[in-house]
């Protein structure tokens, strides 16, 4: 029996309110019982036209949210902070079967401003009911509730006109484009700034932390830590290191006499641990990762390039030994640090994280500029932003990648791989971004992607441009075809 034709109690919509909303549901639930559906009027559930004095108020509503083929959820402020938990409960049953939402039969309807929306409500696409939009969604409610598809957009000189007659400045296509178009049958492949892990340390090692560090004061465990091997060794700790439940966690070997935690760990009780019971546990697998990143923070330092300490994984190139421009060999020679000023230097750098994503590691390389006081200390404050951006916005696609795979070529040594060595095992990396490949795409657009190659092969060295000036002029040279894919 469908619901809605064939009984009384069965209702298309119960609209799940606060009482304070009680206009906006009332001319709702007229607009709504005002569409002719299947030779019958749409129909609604709402408590003050179905509960009678005497009635169960637990039992209809119960009955309500059984028998309604849509539940609409009528989101405002005061329904999120109603005390009296029936808006809760309503919404929180209507997603109790489905949490997901899959048979789509929870409509979230947006009647007011409002941005605390709860997580398990926020994902799903909401009509947007409110009074400047009411009139332009509502047609979209009664498609749902009629089982109707939405319209299909106008067009109009190659614009997308939104339903209240406005052209839509978000979908812009070309005026004068076809209305119907078709991708290119065409195999491109489109590169990321990720470097697939393809081998991981196979194993961490874990050991209670000694009585004396536990007990030491100090701001947190990790500085007793760090404090406790310092006054050891005489050296800073630069290996990675985690505490976690009064244990200290590592990539490096604790079984080894001489390994760099000796002196805030108990003797004797070190244990391995395999990699798979930090990979599956979310919090465990940020340990697993922080020492992943400490481990890319060695690999860095090994290459020339400088750990920025005011940001996260941030690095860069400095000067050269000597005080001079830095220039490295990528294929050509490329300046990747100079002075800008007696004070201020330039240099080339980028964020370097691993990225867990769909059961794999990655590592994410974010290229980017920073400037320098005498090409040491990181300049931080609004300023900076401005400073850098006629270099940092000029990072089109095909400059990024090439970014991307001058610096894996760096961390690799000139080899095939990224070697990483983790204490006495190896995280190895590959040095070709990861990509998908697709059956469709823009050959144009790759012909001229790759005569800028091509041009690129027989330039003279590059260097940084001094200002913005210079990168206009370099602009006006280039012409404008290039400009586009640069």
């Amino acid at each position: 029996m469908e619901k809605g034709v064939t009984s009384d109690k069965y209702r298309d919509i119960f609209l799940s309110h606060s009482w304070k909303d009680k206009p906006f549901v009332r001319r709702l639930q007229a607009d709504i019982e005002a569409v002719e559906y299947k030779g019958r009027k749409l129909t609604t559930w709402i408590d003050e036209a179905e509960i009678r004095p005497g009635d169960s108020i637990t039992g209809k509503i119960n009955e309500g949210l059984e028998n309604s083929r849509f539940i609409g959820v009528v989101m405002t402020p005061d329904y999120f902070k109603s005390e009296s938990g029936w808006t809760y409960a309503e919404w929180h049953a209507a997603l109790h079967l489905d949490p997901d939402n899959r048979k789509c039969r929870t409509i979230p309807i947006l009647a007011k401003d409002y941005e605390d929306i709860p997580p398990l409500l926020r994902h799903l696409l909401r009509i947007d009911l409110r009074e400047k939009n009411y009139e332009r969604d509502l047609p979209r409610l009664i498609n749902i509730l009629c089982d109707e598809p939405f319209p299909k957009p106008k067009l109009h000189q190659g614009r997308i006109i939104n339903p209240d007659g406005r052209l839509s400045a978000s979908t812009l296509v070309s005026e004068r484009a076809p209305t119907d178009a078709y991708p290119d049958v065409f195999d491109e492949e489109l590169y990321s700034n990720l470097l697939p892990i393809v081998k991981l340390p196979s194993h961490l090692f874990a050991a209670p932390i000694t009585e004396r560090v536990l007990a030491k004061p100090g701001r947190s465990l990790k500085w007793s830590i760090l404090t406790e091997i310092s006054s050891a060794t005489g050296e800073p700790v630069k290996e990675g290191f985690k505490d976690y439940e009064n244990e200290l966690i590592t990539l490096e070997n604790l079984f080894k006499d001489d390994n760099p935690f000796a002196a805030a760990i108990k003797p004797g009780l070190a244990r391995r641990i395999r990699k798979e019971r930090f990979i599956r546990d979310d919090d465990k697998r940020r340990i697993f990762v922080y020492l992943l990143n400490k481990a890319i923070a060695k690999q860095a330092e090994k290459v020339g390039l400088v750990e920025d300490h005011t940001k996260s994984w941030r690095y860069f190139f400095p000067p050269k030994l000597g005080g001079g421009p830095n220039k490295i060999a990528w294929p050509r020679s490329r300046t990747v640090a100079k002075p800008l000023t007696d004070t201020e230097w330039l240099h080339f750098g980028a964020y370097l994280t691993v990225f867990y994503i769909a059961g794999n590691f990655f590592l994410k390389v974010w290229p980017t500029y920073l400037l320098t006081f005498r090409g040491s200390e990181p300049k931080m404050g609004p300023t900076v932003g401005r400073k850098v951006i006629p270099w940092t916005g000029r990072m089109r696609n095909p400059t990024v990648l090439n970014h991307v795979l001058c610096l894996s070529h760096r961390l690799s040594e000139q080899k095939k791989y990224i070697c990483v060595q983790v204490g006495d095992q190896e995280m190895i990396i590959k040095r070709e971004p990861a990509f998908i490949q697709q059956s469709f795409g823009l050959p144009f657009d790759y012909r001229k992607i790759t005569a800028i190659e091509v041009l690129h092969r027989d330039l003279p060295e590059e260097e940084l441009p001094r200002s913005l000036d210079e990168i206009r002029r370099e602009d006006l040279e280039l012409g404008d075809e290039e400009l586009d894919f640069e």
